[in-house]
C-alpha cells in the first residue's frame, strides 16, 4: 500500500459545512502524538528498568496509539470519507470493537512483522501484548488482551492489515527504534504498560487539541518524514509549553526564609528548624509530622519538600487536603512561594484540583489563555507571580499535572481506583513530592486506598509528607508499613510516643522517630467545663455576649447548628451561622467574612460576636476564638477544635484564658444504652459509636484542663484502646461491636476495590468505571446535588448570579442527603422551561437527572424564599431557603 492510499484513513473529522479540509488523516494525527510524546519534559518520560525510555522508542510507541483506527469499523463510521484503500464502501457497519481494542487485536496480529521482531527480540505474541496493552488503553481504562489469529481473514480484514503493515514500516523508517531490552521481566513489561497507559493520554489529549495541530489535506502526506520534522514536531514543542508542561528547572534550596519570606520576621519553630535542618536520605522518603495547630506544619512541608526537590528527589509537588475549603485556603498560602522553588526565569503551573476550582477567584486569575506562546516576552507575568495554563485548569485529571498541585485528598486517592483516566492522576502524581494534611480524619475505607496510595508512590520512588495534629500511634505504624512495603521492607514496630513527634522512613536505615520542642508559646491550659444540654450552652453565651468575647458553638448536624442559631436570636444574641447547607455564592461569601471577623488579622472591634457552626469549622478556616462551645464528639475532633481557641498572638483577649465548654452527659460507669442520644440525638446518627464518645467524655472530665501538648498522646491513645478493661460499658457494647462490624466491613471494600501495586494494566484487576461514579470516600448517607434556581420573566435561572452560566449553576448548588430529598418535582407550567434550563448544562450534568436536581425557589416572607421537594419515601417538602440560615427542612 502506497502512502497516498495510507493518507486517505481518516483519524480526526469536522462535522461543520464547508470546511477547509474536513478530515485529519491517522498518519498525521498519529505523528502529533508521537511528536508530543517526546517533546514532553524527561521528568515525565515512562520508565523501563528505573531508566527512562529511549525517546525513538516511545516515539515509535505513540504512534501506534491509534492504529485501530485504520480498521473497516472505526472508518464506517464518516461512509462518505471511506478510504478507496479498503475497497468498495460496505453496505453496513462491519463488526468489531472499539478503535483502541482493534488497536490491540491488530498489533497481536501483525506481531509477526519484521519491524515488530527486531524490537522485540524473541518475545511471545503474548509478551509483546503486554507492552501493547498500555499503548491501546491510551483512553483511561485498559482492553482486553485477549487474541486469536483468525484463520481464514476476509479481504477487508487483509486490506486493514495491508494498512497496518505499511503503517509500521513508516514508523519504524522515521523513528529507527531501538529494540527492548533482552533482560526484561514480566513485571517490568507490566510496570511498563501502566506507564505508557499514564503517558499517552496526555499527549494524545494535546496532539488531538486542533488549535495546536489543525487538519491537514492527505497530499501534504507524501513524505511523513518531512511532516514530522518540519510541522508536527516544531508545533508539538510549543504545545507542550502552551499546555503548561515544558520543562522546568529547580533552584536550590538556601534557608527556610529564602523560600518563604513572611518567616523573616519570626523565630523558626523547633519544627521548622528541623525540617530545615534535619539530614534527608538519597531515595524515596516517608516523614511523618505529629505536632499542635499553630506549629507550623505546612511551612514545615513546603521546606522538607523543597529540599528534596533541589536534591533530585522529585519535580513538583501535590498537596492534598481533606476539603474543598481547606484546599482553596492552601492555595492561597502556597500560591506566594511555590515559585520559589523552581528556577526564576522559568514557568512552574500552580494548579487548584477539585470540584469547585474555578470558583476560586484567586485560582482564575491565575489562568493563562492558551493561544499565545509561553516563549513571547509579552505573555510572561512578573516573576514569583502564580500562574496556570488554561489547558492544565479545564479539569481535575489535568491539574494535577502542574509542576504545583494542591486539592483534595480525593483526587490523590483515585490514582489507586479502577475508573477511567487513574492512569492521568497517576501520571500527575509521577516524580512528585506527595503532601497529605489532616490525615487523622481518614474513614476506615479511605484508609484503605491511602495504604495503597503510600505503597504505589514508595515503589515508584516517590516521597511523602503526612501531617496531622491528632494521629493515634496504630494509624502512624499502619501508614508507614504501608510506604515501607512500597519500598519492599517488612513491617516494623514503631517505639516513640512523644508529642509533637517528626517520623523519617527510608531504605538507608530503620525509622527515625524525632521529638520535637513545642514551638514557643503554643503550648497552652485550656479550661474544660461540662454543659448538661443546649439549653444550658444557650445560657453560657448569653453570659459571654456582654464580655466582647469571639464565641464560637459548634454543633454536630446541620439542623442543630440551624436551631441554636435561631434560638440565640430569639433571645437578641446577633450569630452568625456557618455549615455546609448554603448554596455555594452564599457559604463562600459567609467563610469570608468569618475570616474577616475571626481571622489573623481581625480586629477586637470585629471580634465581638457569635459564630454557630457545624462540623466543617474544625478543618476548614484559619480562625481564633476566645471561647468555644461543642458539642461532644470523639478525642481526636475535640482537639482539633480546641485548636480553634486563642490560635492567634493577641495583646488583649476579654476573657483571662480560654475555654472549652463541651455539651455531655455525665460519662458515669454504668450508664444505659440512650446515654448520648437522650441529650444529642443527633450526635448519636453522626458518631455511631456511643462507647468512643463515653470514653472521649471519661479522658476530658477526668481533667480539669486540657494542658498541650502534655495531654494530647495520652487522650488520643486512651480513647482509641476499646480493649482495655473497662473501656466500654455494658450498655454500648451492642451498638460498638455494630459499629465495629460495618467499619471492618469498610476496610474489606476498600481492599476489593483499590488497585494493587504490581498488578498488571488489565480489564480484571478491577470494576473499571468513570471517575464521576468513583467512591473515594464510603458514603453511609449518599447524597444528590440540588441546584437553586428562580423564575424570571417565565425563564429558570440560576440562584447565583454570574456573567458565565456554568459558574452561576456550580455557585447555585448543595448537597443534600438522600434520606432527607430525592426529587424535586417542577411545577408542571414550569416543566418546560426547566427542561430549556438544562439543556444549557454539559453533556454528563444534563444525562444526571437524578443525581443534579434543580429546585424552583419563590419569595416568600423576610427576604427568603421557599421551594418544594419530596423525600425518600415520595413526601411532599415544603423547604425553605435563607442567604442568612441557609436550606432548611420543616420540622
Amino acid at each position: 500500500m502506497d502512502m497516498t492510499d495510507l493518507a486517505q484513513f481518516w483519524a480526526k473529522t469536522d462535522m461543520q459545512t464547508g470546511a477547509l479540509h474536513p478530515m485529519h488523516p491517522v498518519l498525521a494525527h498519529c505523528l502529533d502524538v508521537a511528536a508530543v510524546a517526546i517533546s514532553l519534559p524527561e521528568s515525565m518520560l515512562p520508565l523501563i528498568n528505573h531508566q527512562p525510555l529511549d525517546r525513538r522508542l516511545l516515539g515509535f510507541l505513540a504512534s501506534l496509539h491509534d492504529i485501530g483506527k485504520l480498521g473497516a469499523t472505526f472508518q464506517f463510521l464518516r461512509p462518505d470519507l471511506w478510504p478507496a484503500a479498503l475497497g468498495h464502501t460496505p453496505a453496513a457497519l462491519p463488526p468489531g470493537p472499539r478503535h483502541d481494542a482493534a488497536g490491540l487485536q491488530l498489533l497481536g496480529q501483525v506481531s509477526t512483522h519484521p519491524v515488530l521482531r527486531n524490537l522485540f527480540p524473541d518475545w511471545s505474541v503474548t509478551e509483546k501484548l503486554r507492552i501493547f496493552t498500555g499503548v491501546a488503553g491510551h483512553h483511561g481504562k485498559p482492553v482486553s488482551r485477549a487474541y486469536q489469529r483468525p484463520a481464514n481473514l476476509t479481504s477487508l480484514e487483509e486490506k486493514t492489515l495491508e494498512a497496518a503493515q505499511s503503517f509500521l514500516t513508516v514508523m519504524a523508517s522515521l523513528f529507527q527504534p531501538p529494540p527492548f531490552p533482552e533482560d526484561i521481566t514480566e513485571a517490568a513489561m507490566d510496570s511498563l504498560a501502566w506507564r505508557l497507559a499514564e503517558y499517552l493520554p496526555i499527549a494524545d489529549w494535546i496532539g488531538s487539541n486542533r488549535t495546536w495541530f489543525p487538519y491537514i489535506n492527505p497530499q501534504d502526506l507524501t513524505d511523513p518524514s518531512a511532516y514530522f520534522w518540519n510541522k508536527a514536531l516544531p508545533q508539538a514543542q510549543k504545545a507542550v509549553l502552551q499546555a503548561g508542561l515544558g520543562s522546568v528547572r529547580t533552584a536550590p534550596f538556601q534557608t527556610a526564609k529564602t523560600l518563604l519570606p513572611h518567616l523573616e520576621k519570626y523565630t523558626l519553630s523547633p519544627l521548622q528548624h528541623w525540617a530545615e535542618t534535619v539530614p534527608l536520605p538519597d531515595g524515596p522518603t516517608l516523614i511523618v509530622i505529629e505536632d499542635m495547630t499553630g506549629s507550623g506544619k505546612t511551612e514545615a512541608a513546603l521546606i522538607l519538600s523543597h529540599r528534596l526537590i533541589a536534591r533530585g528527589h522529585a519535580s513538583g509537588l501535590f498537596l492534598a487536603l481533606p476539603t474543598m475549603a481547606t484546599a482553596n485556603a492552601m492555595f492561597d498560602r502556597v500560591a506566594a512561594a511555590y515559585g520559589k522553588m523552581f528556577h526564576p526565569l522559568d514557568r512552574p503551573s500552580l494548579a487548584l484540583a477539585h470540584g469547585k476550582a474555578r470558583l476560586s477567584e484567586r485560582f482564575t486569575q491565575t489562568i493563562l489563555s492558551e493561544k499565545p506562546s509561553f516563549s513571547t516576552p509579552e505573555h510572561q507575568k512578573q516573576p514569583g507571580e502564580s500562574a496556570c495554563s488554561e489547558w492544565l485548569a479545564s479539569e481535575n485529571r489535568r491539574a494535577l499535572l502542574a509542576q504545583v498541585g494542591i486539592g483534595t485528598i480525593d483526587q490523590a486517592l483515585m490514582a489507586v481506583l479502577p475508573v477511567r483516566y487513574t492512569t492521568v492522576r497517576r501520571q500527575g502524581l509521577s516524580n512528585k513530592i506527595l503532601c497529605c494534611d489532616e490525615i487523622h480524619s481518614f474513614d476506615p475505607y479511605m484508609t484503605e486506598e491511602m495504604k495503597e496510595l503510600l505503597t504505589l508512590h514508595a515503589s515508584r520512588g516517590g516521597s511523602v509528607i503526612l501531617l496531622s495534629a491528632t494521629l493515634s500511634h496504630a494509624l502512624r505504624t499502619t501508614l508507614v508499613n504501608a510506604f515501607r512495603k512500597g519500598l519492599g521492607l517488612p513491617g516494623t514496630t514503631l517505639q516513640d510516643t512523644h508529642y509533637p513527634l517528626t517520623t523519617l522512613v527510608s531504605t538507608a536505615a530503620p525509622p527515625m522517630e524525632t521529638p520535637c520542642e513545642l514551638r514557643p508559646g503554643l503550648g497552652r491550659t485550656v479550661t474544660i467545663n461540662r454543659l448538661s444540654d443546649p439549653d444550658e450552652a444557650e445560657a453560657r453565651i448569653m453570659n459571654l455576649a456582654s464580655t466582647g468575647a469571639a464565641i464560637a458553638w459548634i454543633r454536630n448536624t446541620v439542623d442543630d447548628a440551624i436551631a441554636s442559631a435561631e434560638a440565640l436570636r430569639t433571645r437578641g444574641v446577633k450569630v452568625q451561622l456557618f455549615h455546609a447547607r448554603f448554596a455555594m455564592v452564599d457559604r463562600l461569601a459567609i467563610e469570608q467574612d468569618i475570616l474577616r471577623k475571626f481571622g489573623k488579622q481581625s480586629s477586637p472591634e470585629e471580634r465581638t460576636g457569635v459564630l454557630v457552626s457545624s462540623q466543617i469549622l474544625e478543618q476548614s478556616l484559619d480562625v481564633d476564638f476566645d471561647t468555644l462551645i461543642t458539642d461532644l464528639a470523639p478525642a481526636d475532633l475535640l482537639i482539633q477544635r480546641a485548636g480553634r481557641l486563642w490560635r492567634h498572638h493577641r495583646s488583649n483577649r476579654p476573657l483571662s484564658s480560654p475555654q472549652l465548654d463541651i455539651i455531655s452527659p455525665p460519662p458515669i460507669s454504668d450508664p444505659d444504652a440512650n446515654w448520648i442520644r437522650r441529650v444529642l440525638p443527633g450526635t448519636a446518627a453522626v458518631y455511631r459509636d456511643p462507647s468512643l464518645l463515653w470514653r472521649t467524655a471519661r479522658a476530658l472530665f477526668s481533667r480539669s484542663m486540657l494542658r498541650t501538648p502534655e495531654d494530647v498522646r495520652p487522650i488520643i491513645e486512651e480513647v482509641a484502646d476499646s480493649t482495655f478493661p473497662d473501656s466500654v460499658p455494658a450498655a454500648l457494647e451492642k451498638e460498638m461491636l455494630t459499629t465495629q462490624g460495618k467499619n471492618i466491613g469498610a476496610q474489606g471494600l476498600g481492599r476489593q476495590t483499590v488497585l494493587k501495586t504490581g498488578e498488571p494494566y488489565d480489564p480484571g484487576t478491577g470494576q473499571w468505571d468513570t471517575d464521576l461514579q468513583a467512591r473515594t470516600r464510603l458514603e453511609t448517607d449518599p447524597t444528590v446535588v440540588v441546584r437553586l434556581a428562580l423564575l424570571k420573566n417565565g425563564t429558570i435561572h440560576p440562584y447565583a448570579d454570574d456573567d458565565d452560566p456554568a459558574r452561576a449553576w456550580a455557585l447555585s448548588e448543595i448537597r443534600v442527603a438522600r434520606t432527607r430529598l430525592t426529587s424535586c418535582p417542577p411545577p408542571e407550567s414550569l416543566q418546560t422551561a426547566i427542561e430549556t434550563a438544562r439543556a444549557c448544562w454539559p453533556r454528563w450534568e444534563r444525562e444526571a437527572v437524578n443525581d443534579i436536581l434543580i429546585l424552583v425557589l419563590f419569595a416568600a416572607e423576610e427576604g427568603g424564599f421557599e421551594g418544594t421537594a419530596c423525600d425518600k419515601d415520595d413526601k411532599a417538602l415544603a423547604l425553605r431557603y435563607h442567604k442568612a440560615t441557609g436550606l432548611m427542612f420543616p420540622a
